[in-house]
């Protein structure tokens, strides 16, 4: 059975490197980040998305993917 993973943005505070990554039943390789792919600083920010952003990029996802 397949669970969701939380969208979390990833944040480093050293060279200002930020992804979000979306809520998904899969990992992609490298996911989920331990260092910063861009200046590979241990020091990582995690934070997870209110609920509110949540549903927000959700529809807005569906909207982009029937175009």
């Amino acid at each position: 059975m397949c669970i969701p993973t939380p969208p979390v943005i990833y944040h480093c505070p050293r060279c200002h490197w930020t992804m979000l990554s979306t809520g998904s039943d899969a990992i992609v390789p490298g996911e989920p980040y331990t260092h910063c792919p861009n200046c590979g600083s241990a020091d990582l920010q995690r934070t997870r998305l209110p609920s509110w952003r949540r549903g927000l990029i959700g529809a807005l996802l569906k909207v982009f993917a029937r175009g």
